[in-house]
């Protein structure tokens, strides 16, 4: 377990994971439930396209099952790299692989809090603020900056919480949400970068 704590430190740019009990126990949950997908050969890519299905029908459901299936989209995000790190197949094509189904849906999670009566430009500036955030992070990552091991309370599984919440509660205070922790979550990033 603590090669997997380390692979996932490096690969957030040396975040100290002993930092967060939350991580610690997402990433333990992640290779405990790999290890059956392992076992039966599934591709870590077969993993990543059932997250993108998952949050495909959730922006075509009604908002209880849509908010479950947003939540099955996002462990299916965090098990497509355990397999991959199990398998022995992690590498550079997975990664882009994994960040381009993760925008995807970025894009979609705001159209399921549409389709449950969010006024489109809110669902449309949530959508945008999301692949804002995580496009400021890669052009951070692609500079050599260090704040891209910085949690910020933009981070995915935040929004990813903000999106089911909404569905279930109150799309339009999602949307709200996801656009606020976006912006907050850049200023973040920017405050981090500022530090010695």
């Amino acid at each position: 377990m603590v090669d997997v704590l380390a692979e996932w430190s490096q690969a957030h740019g040396g975040y100290d994971v002993s930092r967060s009990l939350l991580v610690r126990n997402w990433l333990r949950a992640m290779t405990w439930m790999a290890r059956p997908m392992v076992a039966r050969g599934v591709p870590a890519d077969a993993v990543t396209a059932a997250g993108v299905a998952a949050a495909v029908v959730a922006a075509r459901s009604a908002r209880r099952p849509a908010a479950a299936l947003v939540l099955l989209s996002a462990v299916l995000d965090g098990l497509d790299g355990a397999v991959a790190r199990q398998r022995g197949s992690t590498g550079a094509r997975g990664v882009v692989v994994d960040r381009a189904a993760d925008r995807v849906a970025d894009v979609l999670f705001p159209v399921a809090l549409r389709r449950a009566g969010c006024p489109r430009r809110l669902a449309v500036a949530a959508g945008a603020a999301s692949v804002a955030f995580e496009a400021l992070r890669d052009a951070r990552r692609a500079a050599g900056r260090h704040d891209i091991g910085a949690v910020t309370v933009a981070e995915r599984p935040f929004r990813v919480v903000a999106v089911s919440v909404g569905l279930v509660t109150s799309p339009v205070a999602g949307a709200v949400t996801i656009v606020v922790m976006s912006g907050v979550g850049a200023w973040q990033l920017v405050v981090v970068d500022r530090q010695p």
